[in-house]
């Protein structure tokens, strides 16, 4: 029986010229697949099962035609005794060559050969035997491919909340019957890349993580599971659609119950014994169809030479805000990428659809965990500080920013600012508050991003993060360490207080911001950072700046000689931001949340009503 609706989408593969299973690697490049397959190269992977020919049709044939130099073809016929042959080439340069021909015998007298051959200029490669092994991997890469997404969360209202379109039009996420999740990308009629069913999703699978998108060039992550987290693995087969799918459940520490599942058995064997050779987790199917590559090097170990140097003064030693960073030294003073810098406007900078994911948890009051360094101390109370003339919060556990490329940054740091940092078209703000993340995936440590939301004033408004660190207790030059007594959770910096608080979802609003490439705003100014600027400025109440510039001033002292009294008045000013740096010809991008489809803007639900005490008569 085939499926409906299935030659229809491989009459419009054929005249578009794409097809639904489009594959490309990241790292090292990137591959075309053309299949042509009847029922009976199907039956290959499916055995007996009597609806391969319709799940053959809805994996769909087609072409991709592209101007990488890697491709892979795979042709079969429908007589009794079909053969497959399969080549993958890859030529780049000088560097590898590799063909790959896959063959397996089944009781429909199938046959299939395979070969796999790697000449790589000036390196040795040592394999198992390559007739037994059916494909090879590179570390490194990045799979992709069409898959359905089913996850526990996904009936969370938490997690996801109502969300509201354009047309103020209120909607929960869309599942399917069997709860996967539906792609609403697939009914923007304007989006060529969008999947030919609305239950397919583009997923990725890397050595760090597992991450999903709407559509094959969307960079927007919907949602990943990384692999430290996950406890295990485990396959097995579904009816999705009145078809039988095969899938993958992955169990994580916080019990998300993810499981992706695909119509394609050719597809789901490498990606699931891929998954269990990241998660160290052996299994002797797959080491028949899987094998890593291992690439030797010889190295030559020259003895070092020890060179004791003469101590010197460190950089930015008792550094303050006095002259606002322009008597810093160093990297602050000779960097060409340092922050802040005075903003465009929103038309004059490039338009971006690059989002991260962001991921806050809420923390506190008091800590969890105690840090070799002490900044953390196991059930001691989270502490707002004065250091240097610059009040922060320090804690390990406010979140993660998560980008496109799967690498992963802690938030470690608050700072507040008053005035801004950041200026836009010469417009200085009454106050930025800023998040700093810190990496912490490989080859990330040395990397920063810093998430700064501006304000400025506007009477009678009170804004919820500000009011939980208690602007009415903050430290100052002489008192320098305040204990803070609510929990701290970063997205409230977008929400004010519009009556009782549970008349609000508090989660992570849409928010449009600049993008640039700089550095952190204090010493030791680091650069290699990643700096996000909400282009559109909260508000806050004129109390509540009052109250971080009170903060900063130093108090009148009075000194005792003999028997008089001098008093002693400080002419440091009480101000906590640097003067803006050199642009030097770097880009700034801006990222407008309302001009993407589909709208992820959040609604705010308000309490359908109240219960009251009813008084009845007792009969």
């Amino acid at each position: 029986m085939p499926l409906e609706g299935s030659n229809e989408l491989n009459e419009k593969n054929e005249e578009e010229g794409e097809d639904i299973h489009e594959r490309s690697q990241v790292d090292s490049g990137s591959y075309s697949f053309k299949a042509k397959a009847n029922s009976n190269s199907v039956n290959d992977y499916y055995e007996s099962n009597d609806k391969a020919e319709s799940i053959e049709k809805l994996i769909g044939g087609g072409k991709v035609d592209s101007s990488d130099n890697y491709q892979f073809d795979s042709d079969s016929d429908t007589s009794s005794s079909t053969s497959s042959k399969a080549r993958f080439k890859e030529t780049e340069n000088s560097e590898k060559e590799l063909s790959f021909d896959s063959d397996s015998d089944t009781s429909s007298s199938t046959s299939s050969k395979a070969r796999f051959k790697e000449t790589e200029n000036s390196e040795k490669v040592e394999s198992q035997d390559s007739k037994q092994t059916d494909i090879k991997i590179k570390e490194g890469e990045i799979w992709q491919d069409w898959w359905l997404i089913k996850a526990t969360e996904f009936l969370s209202g938490k997690k996801f909340p109502p969300i509201v379109l354009p047309n103020q039009e209120t909607r929960n996420i869309q599942l399917s019957e069997d709860k996967f999740r539906i792609n609403q990308t697939y009914n923007c009629k304007k989006d060529k890349h969008k999947p030919a069913k609305d239950y397919y999703f583009w997923v990725r699978l890397s050595d760090k993580a597992l991450f999903y998108s709407s559509t094959s060039k969307d960079l927007n992550v919907l949602g990943s599971v990384e692999w430290e987290q996950v406890v295990d693995i485990v396959e097995g087969t579904e009816m999705v659609k009145g078809y039988q799918a095969f899938c993958v459940a992955i169990n994580d520490k916080d019990n998300k119950g993810w499981k992706i599942c695909t119509y394609d058995y050719k597809v789901f064997k490498p990606w699931y014994c891929r998954i269990k050779h990241i998660l160290k987790m052996p299994d002797d199917n797959c080491s028949k169809h899987l094998e890593y590559k291992v690439h030797t090097w010889e190295q030559e170990i020259i003895q070092p030479e020890v060179v004791i140097p003469i101590p010197s003064r460190s950089c930015n030693q008792n550094w303050s805000y006095r002259h606002l960073g322009e008597d810093w030294e160093c990297i602050c003073r000779e960097g060409v990428e340092q922050s802040p810098i005075d903003l465009p406007s929103k038309d004059e900078a490039i338009d971006s659809p690059i989002k991260p994911m962001f991921e806050y948890e809420e923390v506190g009051p008091k800590a969890q965990f105690s840090t070799l360094d002490s900044t953390m101390e196991r059930n001691q109370n989270i502490e707002v500080i004065n250091e240097n003339g610059l009040l922060g919060i320090r804690n390990y556990e406010f979140g993660k920013i998560r980008t496109l490329d799967g690498s992963v940054y802690r938030a470690e740091e608050i700072t507040f600012h008053t005035p801004s940092n950041h200026r836009i078209k010469g417009k200085t703000f009454d106050m930025e508050i800023s998040v700093h993340h810190y990496g912490i995936t490989k080859g990330d440590i040395a990397k920063q991003i810093t998430l700064s939301f501006l304000f400025e004033k506007k009477a009678g408004v009170y804004n919820q993060f500000i009011d939980d660190v208690d602007l009415y207790n903050l430290p100052n030059p002489v008192s320098k360490v305040r204990e803070i007594v609510n929990s701290i959770y970063v997205p409230k910096i977008l929400f004010n207080f519009e009556g009782e608080n549970d008349s609000q979802i508090i989660s992570m609003k849409p928010f449009s911001f600049f993008t640039y490439q700089g550095s952190l705003p204090f010493p030791p100014c680091t650069e290699s950072t990643i700096v996000y600027v909400t282009s559109e400025p909260l508000k806050v109440g004129h109390s509540t700046i009052q109250m971080f510039q009170e903060a900063l001033r130093v108090p009148d002292m009075v000194e005792e000689e003999g028997s008089s009294f001098n008093l002693v008045v400080s002419d440091v000013l009480p101000v906590s931001n640097r003067s803006v740096q050199e642009l030097n010809g770097r880009p700034v991008y801006h990222y407008d949340h309302t001009k993407y489809c589909p709208s992820r803007q959040r609604s705010i639900i308000k309490p359908a009503g109240h219960y009251e005490k009813m008084k009845k008569d007792v009969t």
